[in-house]
Order: structure tokens, then sequence, then C-alpha cells
């Protein structure tokens, strides 16, 4: 009758276990006495005599192994079966969740346990993980920061695959190596970055680290992806598990997915963050006043320089009409650009003022409608035209300043003309020609000045003339003046220098002096050639040269001593100057004046060019 009961049971935890039900009996105090193959699958072991042998006490299978004493009291106290739902730890460390229907049987001594056990855990982890994923994702949309993502998607990663830490991997696009972006739980040992590929790695222990002295058991790599691109990995270990299901990986790996979303979004918000920093940056580094209005007018933003002519905040700007910081006829301005003409331009340009009273500055200003945050506005670029004011009744001043310097040119010029042609009628009225020169003397002179006068006329720069052209036309016209053009020759080689009129008047008087001394009495009854030359040397100083091939000078004349009114009159125009001058007596006369470097603020400037050098 025994046996026969003993098959009776047999067969009744058979049909529960074609049933995915696993059937147990065990001792009050824990021992095993039966179990279905269902039960010991479930549990991790080969057969039902392999998890008799292996399980010494019953509570060495609960998750947390206190609740069995409680569970024992609860059933011992009812008068039937009870169920629960109890988390197990299956012989590879794995959680398993199941509901527990278990009694006392008291029909024999001693009392022993029974039950059935089924299978909840993909129901209980289903449910958890779609908790978890709504809480992860109330997360990640909140999370403005890589550390506010990565930090929530790495503990759920690890709660739900039921590992004990981990890390995140972020590739460096520069190094192309995986760098450390954020960790928690375990991290005693370094990863192998050889295992971080673009496909899930899960590494169990193998038979040599089944021992003590190996604490990581499982692993998992598993990559983080974008769009196709590997761009880091989600690493997690566990000391207790010693195979990683398929739920666990699945988890993992959506997780990585959601990780890979989750940078693509906070690195794409960080890249607008930086565009609109440096869009403000720009938008109020502008001098110009930079303001955006709805359609109607009211501002919704506007750079630093409209706040600082406006004199208020950011925050008191908003909502202003932007007739209350321009003019108030700006109003009937929107107007227009909200019902342009037809074939007009929706861009409006015209002139008014910013600010109000004495503090007002005229401003040019364009309004064009545009798009701002995704809605319709109006754009307003103002620019201060004070300076253009300012510029353009500075031009017409300097216009006026010219026109006045060239009448006074001018006029100079036609009254020496005059006054050379009163002398030239004195000198008329002189029947001796010993008493007639001094007065054709002196209308040579006041020729050279009138000429540089005229020069200053016609020159783009009042304030200097082309010293060479001067000097070329000055020495042109003292020797046609002197009545010798036929049998004299001029050759000139002279450097274009532009001086200003304290350099010009000496020099012309100076080469009408020598000029004229040369043509009076280096060449009697015969014919002869006038040299000039005017250079720069390497100082910066003028250097020019009048010479002819003449008779040459007396021997005993000394410059310094000299009594004849010309060569006193080039020695004091050299001394004004502040230069010097010497004279070569071989080959006829040269005479050799050095006028020094004038400041540039004084107008002495020079410009190098081909040079004027002719023969006559």
């Amino acid at each position: 009758m025994l046996a026969s009961l003993r098959r009776s049971d047999e067969r009744h935890a058979e049909l529960l276990g074609h049933l995915g039900l696993g059937f147990f009996r065990s001792t009050l105090d824990g021992k095993l006495l039966q179990v279905n193959q269902s039960l010991a699958g479930w549990a991790g072991y080969a057969s039902p005599d392999e998890m008799i042998a292996a399980v010494s006490n019953t509570k060495e299978l609960y998750a947390s192994p206190s609740d069995r004493a409680e569970l024992l009291s609860a059933v011992l106290e009812s008068t039937g079966p009870i169920t629960f739902e109890e988390q197990f730890r299956r012989k590879t460390g794995e959680k398993r969740s199941g509901r527990v229907t278990a009694r006392v049987v008291r029909e024999s001594q001693p009392f022993y346990l029974e039950g059935a056990i089924e299978d909840t855990t993909v129901l209980n982890r289903t449910l958890e993980f779609a908790d978890a994923q709504r809480d992860l994702g109330d997360k990640l949309a909140t999370a403005c920061t890589l550390s506010q993502a990565l930090r929530p998607c790495l503990e759920t990663a690890i709660r739900l695959a039921e590992m004990d830490g981990g890390e995140i991997y972020l590739l460096d696009p520069a190094s192309l190596a995986p760098v450390l972006a954020e960790c928690t739980g375990s991290n005693s040992t370094v990863e192998d970055t050889g295992m971080m590929i673009g496909e899930p790695v899960y590494i169990l222990p193998t038979g040599a680290d089944r021992g003590p002295q190996r604490t990581v058991l499982a692993r998992a790599h598993v990559p983080i992806l974008h769009e196709g691109a590997c761009i880091g990995w989600l690493v997690t270990r566990s000391h207790t598990l010693r195979e990683i299901p398929d739920f666990s990986r699945a988890a993992l790996e959506t997780i990585a997915a959601q990780i890979g979303s989750a940078i693509a979004r906070i690195q794409a918000q960080e890249a607008v963050a930086r565009s609109q920093c440096q869009l403000r940056a720009l938008f109020d580094s502008l001098n110009d006043f930079l303001v955006i209005t709805d359609l109607e007018g009211h501002i919704l933003d506007a750079n630093r320089s409209v706040m600082e002519h406006a004199g208020c905040s950011q925050s008191e700007l908003r909502g202003k009409h932007l007739a209350d910081i321009y003019s108030a006829d700006l109003r009937n301005r929107f107007e227009a650009l909200r019902t342009p003409a037809s074939g007009s331009e929706s861009s409006l340009v015209f002139e008014t003022s910013l600010g109000r009273d004495s503090a007002a500055i005229p401003v040019e200003v364009k309004l064009s409608p545009g798009i701002w945050d995704g809605q319709r506005v109006i754009i307003g670029v103002g620019r201060d035209l004070s300076e253009r004011r300012k510029s353009e009744a500075q031009g017409v001043a300097l216009r006026e300043k010219t026109a006045l310097l060239k009448e006074i040119h001018h006029r100079v010029k036609n009254n020496l003309q005059i006054i050379s042609s009163l002398l030239s009628l004195q000198a008329g009225r002189i029947t001796s020609s010993q008493e007639r020169q001094p007065f054709r003397d002196s209308q040579a002179r006041v020729q050279a000045m009138a000429l540089l006068h005229e020069q200053l006329y016609h020159s783009p720069d009042l304030s200097r003339i082309e010293f060479s052209a001067y000097l070329g036309t000055l020495a042109a016209e003292v020797l046609r003046v002197s009545r010798r053009s036929k049998d004299i020759s001029l050759r000139l080689e002279l450097q274009p220098v532009w001086v200003n009129s304290e350099i010009a008047t000496p020099c012309g008087l100076i080469l009408n002096e020598l000029i004229t001394n040369s043509c009076k009495y280096a060449f009697p009854d015969r014919r002869g050639e006038i040299y000039l030359a005017l250079k720069e040397d390497e100082a910066h100083n003028l250097i020019l040269l009048i010479g002819d091939d003449g008779v040459g000078l007396p021997t005993e004349l000394d410059l310094q001593r000299t009594t004849t009114l010309g060569l006193q009159l080039v020695d004091d125009l050299v001394s004004q100057m502040k230069g010097s001058w010497s004279v070569s007596p071989s080959s006829g006369a040269t005479f050799r004046i050095v006028v020094p470097a004038v400041a540039p603020e004084q107008g002495n400037g020079v410009t190098h060019g081909a040079g004027l050098n002719s023969g006559r």
C-alpha cells in the first residue's frame, strides 16, 4: 500500500510538472523530501536527486533566506493552503520569481510541508521592466547633461540585469579609445578594451573561475549605438551570477539603445545651447541696434546696444512697443509691413531717432519680416547715424576750407603776378641796363613764389606739392626769362618728392638765384649745360644739386664772406631751413644744398617713383 501511495504521489508530481508547476515536499525544518523534474530544472539542477542532494536546507533557495521562517510560521497558523509571492535564487545565482501555494500535511507523523511553485519570473520582470522603462524615460526627459542621463541608465541596467556594478564608456572621437564616463557599484577589475567591439560580448566563468580567487564571475560588454555607429559601451559585472539569462541580456541591450538615444539628444541639446550662446554673444557684440518684435511691434528680444541706449534691462524692454524707444511714428510702419502693397518689397528702410529729447540719436532702421523661435516676427536692425552725420558735416566744412585755401593761393598768385608786372613796368622805364637788372632779379624771385602758389592751387593736397615737378617747371621758366634757352640746355634728374611750402619756397628762390647766376656768368659767348638733381639719402635728407659746365667760380670767392645779394640770399635761405650748402668748382660749378629730414607730421613725406629725367 505504501508503494501504491508513493506511485500516486509521483504521478501527481509529474502531472504538476506537465502543467509547468514545480512540486516539493520538505520537512518543517527545511530538509527536501521530494521535488519533481520541473522544479529541479527551474532551480538550475539536472535532476530531482541532484537538487535534493545539493540543497541541505530549503532556505538556501530563497533570495532572502530569512523569509522562509516567516512564511513557515504563516503556513503553520493556517488550517489550509496559502499562496504567496517570493523570490528564489537558482543554482547559477540568478533570481527567479515564483507564486507558491503550500500547506502543512498533518495526517501523518511527523508533519511535513508540501506545495507547488508557479514561475512568475517573466511576468514580474516584464512588469518591472515596464515600470523601469517608464521611470527612466521620465528621468531622461528632464536630463540636461550627460551625467544626469548616464547615471540613471546605468543604475537601471544593473538593477534589471541583477548585476553588481558597471560602467559606461564613451568613444573619444580624437583617439578612438574608450573613456570612462560613468560608473557605479563594484569596479575591482580593469576592463579589457579588446572586448569593446560593435556587438554584445557576454563573459561567463569557466571551471578555473569558480574558485574563491575570482570575485567577478559574469560580465557583459554591450555596445552603445547611434544611427548604426558605435559611440560607447555599457559594461556590467556580477559577483554571484554564473550565467547571464536571456532576459538580462535583452534588458542590457534595450538600456544601451536608450543610452545611445539619450547621448545623441543631449549632445544635440548641448550643441544647440553652444550655438545659442555664440549667437547671443554675436548678437550682443554688434554695435548696431538689433531687436525682435511680434507682428504688432512689441519687443520680444533686443541686443545690448538697444538696452544701453534705451536705458532699460532685457526684462523691462520685453513687451514694450518699438515706438516706445524709437520715434512714435513707428506704429504706422508695422501696419505697412503686415499689409504690403502689391509688388512692393516686404522690408522697410527709413531714418528715425532712438531715445527721447536731448539724448535721442539719429538712426537708420530696416524692418523685415522673419522667423524667430518658430514664430513669425519682425526683425529690426538700426544703425547709429551720429558719426555719419558728423563726418558729413566735417566733409562739408573741409570742402569749404579747401575751396577757401584754393581761393587764397589763387589770389596770392594773382597778387604776385601783379607785383611782377609792376616790377616789369618799372624796369621798362629805366634805360640803364645796370640799374634795370635788380628789378629783373626781383621780378624773377616774385615769379618763383607765384609759381609755387599756382602749384599749391592745383595740388590735390593743399599743404604739399610734388617738388620735382615744381623745380623742373621753375628751372625752365628761369632759363626762358634769361633769354639764353637757345644756347643753354637743361638736364634734369629729379626724384619725385612731396614737400610742404616751408621747404618749397626757399628752395625755389635758391634755384632761381643759382640758375640766374649761371645764365649770367657761366657761359660768356658760348653754349653750355645746366643740370638739376634732386634725391633723398639714406637718412631721408633732401639733396638738391644745381650745377653747370661753365667757366666756374672765381678762385678768390669766399662763400662765407660774399657780398653779392644772390649768394647772401642763398645762405640765408639755407640757414632758414637749418640745412647746409657747399660748392664744387671742378668742371664749372656745382652747388650742393642739403635739407634735413622733416618729421612726417610736418608733411614732408616722400613718394618714390620713376623720377623726372629730361634734357633740353
